[in-house]
């Protein structure tokens, strides 16, 4: 049995996406948070740049295995080979980065999740589709934007924890 064009991407990325949040709670969360709504809160609200970053490439992986195995296999012509690699690379650079203040690899993160959400709408002006593709197509231009949201606010929150200093007495200024 195949399934309808473009539903197949949907479950993969809900399915993976189910999956990196006990993932990303489990690498670094406080240890009060456990699994439940405190823990899904956490991730999604208080979690590191690295941890989103990491859950970022853990997601982006197997769309990027995909869109090559297409290219190879079938010679098609899927900028996911690109965009994908791209989001990857600066998920590692975020992951690598030894300075929480420094905006470059959160510019390059959201820049390259900017990239594949433009990589999702594209299709809607080069070709005709089946309507289930373009739910698809929808779904992924919009959780892409998201994330690279949600991977901005990740860093911005570092940058300004890190600017809270104490002074000398102890207080915070």
């Amino acid at each position: 049995m195949t399934l309808p064009a473009g539903i197949s991407p949907i479950i993969l990325l809900a399915i993976v996406s189910i999956l990196v949040v006990p993932h990303g709670i489990y690498l670094s969360s406080p240890e009060d948070v456990g699994y439940g709504m405190e823990g899904v809160r956490w991730f999604f609200t208080t979690s590191s740049a690295k941890v989103r970053s990491l859950a970022t490439a853990i997601v982006a992986v197997p769309f990027w295995i995909w869109a090559v195995y297409k290219v190879v296999s079938a010679g098609a012509h899927d900028l996911g080979a690109v965009s994908f690699a791209l989001v990857i690379a600066s998920c590692t650079f975020v992951g690598c980065s030894d300075s929480p203040t420094s905006k470059v690899p959160a510019i390059l993160l959201l820049v390259s999740n900017g990239l594949v959400s433009i990589n999702y709408v594209y299709p809607y002006f080069i070709y005709d589709i089946p309507l289930t593709f373009q739910i698809y197509l929808a779904v992924g231009a919009i959780y892409w934007a998201l994330v690279g949201v949600w991977n901005w606010k990740g860093q911005t929150q570092e940058v300004q924890e890190e600017n809270t200093y104490t002074d000398i007495s102890g207080d915070m200024a």
